[in-house]
């Protein structure tokens, strides 16, 4: 079971690893942030689902569209 989690997608941008979104739930509930290229929080999406859940979605949603979101992330 997890208890706690964090998951982030990173890009090389610039000379230095840039975080581009990251599943946690720091706020005590699972959550995406999705992070612009100077660090700053875009947007945050709030999931209905256990810390479990939301690792495993984190995993799949980023093997499945990792190209989409750095892309996203570099022209942002």
């Amino acid at each position: 079971m997890v208890t706690r989690f964090t998951s982030q997608l990173e890009a090389w941008h610039n000379g230095e690893w840039k975080p581009v979104r990251r599943y946690d739930d720091a706020h005590g509930k699972p959550h995406i942030d999705i992070l612009d290229r100077w660090g700053r929080q875009r947007s945050k999406q709030w999931l209905d689902c256990t810390s479990n859940e939301a690792l495993t979605l984190a995993r799949a949603d980023f093997i499945e569209n990792w190209e989409h979101y750095v892309d996203e992330f570099l022209d942002g």
